[in-house]
């Protein structure tokens, strides 16, 4: 099955216009030293041969996605895992297929995109761009939701409450906005001050009771969840770029400069 899949990637836009390419293309194509390869080499008898440039293993790459036309400066899963959102300096958010490669969907927004994700059931895409501006995404149709201007920096991170009660935006004006979303729509921002430098960095904790962000001005901030009120400051050395948080929501990990700190 793992020969099959990789097969796919490889030779997909030729299979999807015949399926005669499974023997003309793919099985040709296949390293020498597939199972898929050995198992139906009596069919490659009087095909043409690749004489140059052959594999004879799997490469690690599955497969490259082509299409933006500048930095890809956030990538995110949808949470089953069929798409994958990209967010690029082109001014671009693409929407693609995580089993083919295939582009689903291009979303223009008027600056650099810095930050996207998925919210928890996969039908929307959360974005941030370089003028601060915060906006929402049909992840099915590619229509625009809702945008708000929510900082007057650039949106270095965003994130969706793992229940999908809250969002959240870090931003290079030093401050993170959060959220209350329900039935009825997004709720009016509350803007959380505290932070000296650029809010690279959000996540949620598990259980919804805590939000982490992590700065430049190398400290780390936990701030509760439903009163939003600011809690433990945890400070580093080094400047902090990406935050994450345990599954039982015990351990934090920042990721500063040269190092992981715990």
């Amino acid at each position: 099955l793992r020969d099959c899949k990789r097969v796919v990637h490889l030779c997909y836009p030729a299979i999807s216009l015949s399926a005669s390419h499974v023997y003309i293309s793919a099985l040709l194509s296949s390293p020498s030293t597939s199972v898929l390869r050995t198992i139906y080499s009596t069919s490659l008898v009087g095909k043409p041969r690749i004489h140059i440039g052959h594999l004879s293993h799997w490469k690690a790459n599955v497969i490259t996605m082509e299409g933006h036309t500048s930095t890809v400066w956030s990538v995110a899963y949808s949470p089953d895992g069929e798409r994958i959102v990209s967010g690029s300096w082109d001014c671009t958010i693409r929407l693609w297929s995580s089993r083919t490669g295939t582009q689903l969907h291009v979303l223009k927004e008027k600056s650099r995109v810095w930050s996207t994700e998925f919210s928890p059931d996969g039908k929307e895409i959360l974005c941030g761009t370089g003028e601060g501006v915060v906006s929402v995404w049909d992840a099915r149709t590619g229509a625009r939701i809702m945008s708000q201007n929510a900082h007057s920096g650039a949106v270095g991170a965003v994130a969706y409450s793992p229940q999908g009660e809250y969002a959240a935006s870090g931003s290079a004006d030093r401050t993170v906005t959060v959220w209350r979303i329900t039935s009825a729509g997004w709720g009016i921002p509350t803007v959380l001050k505290g932070h000296s430098d650029f809010v690279m960095s959000l996540a949620f904790s598990r259980d919804g009771s805590f939000l982490l962000s992590g700065s430049l001005d190398k400290t780390c901030k936990i701030w509760t969840i439903p009163d939003l009120s600011q809690g433990l400051t945890l400070e580093h050395d080094a400047s902090v770029y990406r935050v994450n948080i345990s599954p039982d929501d015990k351990t934090i990990a920042c990721g500063c400069d040269g190092k992981l700190v715990l």
